[in-house]
């Protein structure tokens, strides 16, 4: 997988592979300014990044067959 590009004074805490959102697999790379969805699968769906500023809320949990779970709150303008 490539890395994506990071910001000056960005760097990477987390790698998370095979997140799944809404059925399609993501690798997730965590750094210290936003949080990137990469389809490192099928390459069909470009990265997706949301900035750590806007995260409203973030709660925790499982579903119906005990996988976790993480629900994010945006902040919109």
């Amino acid at each position: 997988m490539a890395y994506p590009d990071l910001y000056n004074n960005e760097h990477i805490v987390l790698e998370a592979q095979t997140v799944k959102v809404k059925s399609v697999s993501f690798t997730v790379v965590l750094t210290n300014r936003r949080l990137i969805l990469i389809d490192s699968k099928r390459k069909a769906i470009p990265p997706q990044e949301i900035l750590l500023a806007t995260l409203k809320n973030v709660d925790l949990g499982e579903n119906a067959i005990r996988d976790p779970t993480i629900t994010l709150s945006i902040i919109t303008t």
